[in-house]
């Protein structure tokens, strides 16, 4: 019983020396590790970063990335803690990356009204630029007939896209080239012959309806003067096997 009793004792005795040699062997670790201080790490790429700070003995770890437009994308954008400030060397270093200016869509404003082709733009981070008016067969009164950038171009956040506008029918004193796209041949023709202009035809498979109008030379709009010849690409309706 005695020798039991003297067992336990020892056994006890041993643990608590266990925890006293580990708790002095983890402040000894601790206190060995000498100070450094944290480097500047703004604008270094995620690369650069680790390197930088594997030579201080420091870790890297990154949390996130935002736009801005201020700073390249892939770039340090902040850091914690920050730059100057004297830490425990294995400490680790928090870092947000920049991913540049926001990029966006161009919307497809044709065939828009301009009260809503502004809308949009506002809707997409976008500004209305320049606007121009121009004559037009195909479209009527303040649609719009282009843009520039086209559409589903990448942009930055908030550029300018230009517009061009209807003002509605021509003067009679300026032709302008009707759109015969999807229209049948007959009504080309019939148009030519009236203007004096020669008609060429090409055929291309399609599985619109024979004589249907794929595309034209002189694109709707355009004025033509001076023009002798327009050529218009023609469906040839694909046999079904």
């Amino acid at each position: 019983m005695v020798k039991k009793v003297e067992w336990i004792g020892l056994t006890v005795l041993s643990f608590i020396l266990l925890v006293f040699m580990l708790n002095w062997a983890v402040k000894f670790a601790v206190h060995s590790q000498e100070d450094v201080v944290v480097p500047d790490l703004s604008g270094l790429s995620l690369s650069q970063a680790l390197n930088v700070l594997s030579k201080l003995n420091l870790g890297l770890k990154q949390t996130g990335a935002e736009f801005n437009d201020q700073v390249p994308g892939g770039t340090v954008l902040r850091q914690q803690p920050p730059a100057g400030m004297s830490i425990r060397e294995g400490k680790i270093i928090r870092i947000t990356l920049s991913q540049g200016g926001e990029t966006i869509f161009v919307p497809d404003l044709s065939a828009q009204s301009l009260r809503s082709a502004e809308i949009a733009l506002r809707l997409n981070n976008l500004s209305l630029g320049e606007v121009r008016g121009r004559p037009s067969l195909k479209y009527e009164k303040d649609i719009v007939m282009s843009q520039n950038p086209a559409p589903k171009t990448m942009v930055g956040k908030s550029a300018l896209v230009h517009l061009t506008v209807s003002e509605g029918l021509p003067p009679q004193d300026i032709l302008l080239m009707p759109d015969f796209i999807n229209k049948n041949l007959t009504e080309a023709v019939a148009w030519a012959q009236k203007m004096e202009i020669k008609i060429e035809t090409i055929s291309e498979d399609s599985l619109l309806e024979d004589g249907a109008v794929l595309s034209q030379s002189v694109a709707a709009d355009d004025r033509i003067e001076g023009v002798s010849t327009v050529r218009l690409t023609l469906a040839k309706k694909r046999s079904l096997k």
